[in-house]
């Protein structure tokens, strides 16, 4: 691109800007985006745009040091540049003034940047509906009829419209989907010592997998089944995933089969993910988790570009959901509840239950239901909980995100490929942090499992 590396970043972070507002997209990041583009030719002070940059590109800028040199290198080297990219036509660019409500007098028309083109498949049976779609192979939404006339639909779909510029995973996200594999190295600040030893800050690919990020196809589909196949590229060390869907004909519950054909024997972690709504009304739903050998915190800042309500001392051990150390400086870490959501501070918090004895994380929600993941702990021996409470103020988020993720995993937190291989502290623990794979033999999977997802009436949890 135009002036290096750095000018090349920023003439395509601002072109992406020019096709959403050409395509009519007057959302709040990319208003935001217009204004601290301005400010940074104006002062020569890019930490607004850095902020935001990673929540309008593709391009996983997750390691922010990297983020400003380049940024700041191209507003210093090509701002004739980025100012013509903004003009329209004739050299004019007008600044931003910090919030005042754009830093273009005028966005030239172009071809938008248009998302993946998924299409959906559904199904019904007795006790409910399911949709799938071709986009990272995502479950959702679903509809379980629990008797007495009552129709729930626990797992989230988020509220956002598809957006090329966003990340494909992002584009359209929703319900459950398999991530083959689980996570991607990046840049985390603030890992504690142990963590940091083994991290890997080169990423290994999309977040949670090709299969998380590609359009799947539907291999066959019958009155009660929907089976979907999803290629990988050589020389990807995965060849194929495939996965299907089988509603349960005699209860509100679909079973998943998942199978992994590998290209060539390797080691990578892998898991699943389901995001469920929690509801409204502060600590009104109940979170039970299995019994497990140890609970471990997130090792390092979650959301780097935030300031929570509050924050969980990074890497601490713990025994109950109900316990959970917060980082409070200058004292002692107090323990926090994180079994009743949604919590009535806006926060982002992430949960590795390490060597759990029975696959299964049931959500009790505020509305009278109750939504239960069952898997094979044998196969897939750790739960990773994200609980998402309003914590992220970027695009696509917006502060509006509240949902529990709950995802069954060999690995090591979503730390990535290399870190999950590794002698990683939960790996020391004795708990599996990946899965060896054996070259697939013709149709006969390298690995295989099999969960579920079930739903049912049940009283709501009293506050004690």
């Amino acid at each position: 691109g135009e002036g290096g590396a750095g000018g090349g970043l920023a003439v395509r972070l601002v072109r992406v800007c020019k096709r959403s507002y050409a395509a009519g997209d007057a959302s709040p990041v990319v208003a935001m985006f217009y204004d601290a583009v301005g400010d940074a030719l104006l002062t020569g002070d890019a930490s607004g745009l850095v902020k935001i940059a990673p929540s309008i590109t593709n391009v996983p800028y997750s390691d922010t040091a990297t983020s400003r040199r380049h940024i700041e290198e191209a507003t210093r080297a090509d701002s004739e540049v980025i100012a013509a990219a903004f003009s329209d036509g004739d050299g004019s660019h007008s600044g931003g003034g910090g919030g005042g409500g754009g830093g273009v007098a005028r966005a030239p028309s172009g071809p938008a940047a248009e998302p993946l083109a998924s299409t959906s498949t559904q199904l019904e049976w007795a006790h409910g509906s399911l949709e799938v779609q071709t986009l990272g192979g995502m479950l959702g939404p679903v509809a379980f009829s629990i008797g007495g006339g009552r129709v729930v639909s626990p797992l989230y779909v988020a509220p956002w419209a598809p957006a090329g510029s966003l990340p494909p995973v992002l584009q359209r996200l929703r319900g459950e989907f398999p991530c083959v594999p689980f996570g991607n190295a990046r840049a985390v600040p603030g890992l504690t010592p142990e963590w940091a030893s083994v991290a890997s800050a080169t990423a290994e690919g999309p977040m949670h997998g090709h299969a998380a990020n590609a359009l799947w196809t539907v291999a066959s589909r019958g009155d009660d089944h929907i089976t979907l196949e999803c290629e990988y590229a050589a020389p990807h060390p995965i060849a194929k995933v495939r996965r299907t869907l089988r509603p349960d004909a005699s209860a509100a519950a679909i079973d998943v089969t998942l199978d992994v054909f590998a290209r060539e024997a390797t080691t990578l972690p892998l898991g699943f993910q389901v995001m469920l709504a929690v509801g409204d009304a502060a600590y009104g739903s109940t979170v039970e988790a299995p019994a497990f050998g140890k609970g471990v915190v997130f090792p390092g800042v979650l959301e780097p570009d935030e300031s929570p309500a509050f924050s969980l001392k990074a890497g601490a051990t713990f025994d109950s959901l109900s316990g959970v150390p917060m980082d409070i400086p200058g004292a002692a870490a107090v323990p926090m509840d994180l079994s009743r959501l949604p919590l009535d501070a806006e926060a982002e918090a992430a949960l590795q239950l390490c060597g759990v004895e029975d696959g299964s994380v049931t959500l009790r929600h505020a509305d009278g239901y109750a939504v239960r993941v069952t898997w094979d702990a044998s196969a897939l021996p750790s739960a990773l909980l994200h609980i998402s409470n309003n914590g992220r103020s970027y695009a696509p988020w917006n502060g509006t995100h509240t949902a529990l993720t709950i995802a069954p995993v060999a690995a090591a937190f979503d730390l990535g490929a290399r870190v999950s291989a590794a002698e990683n502290p939960v790996a020391a623990g004795g708990v599996a942090t990946a899965v060896e794979l054996d070259e697939a033999e013709g149709d006969a999977p390298s690995w295989s499992t099999t969960y579920r997802i079930a739903a049912e009436a049940a009283d709501v949890v009293a506050d004690e």
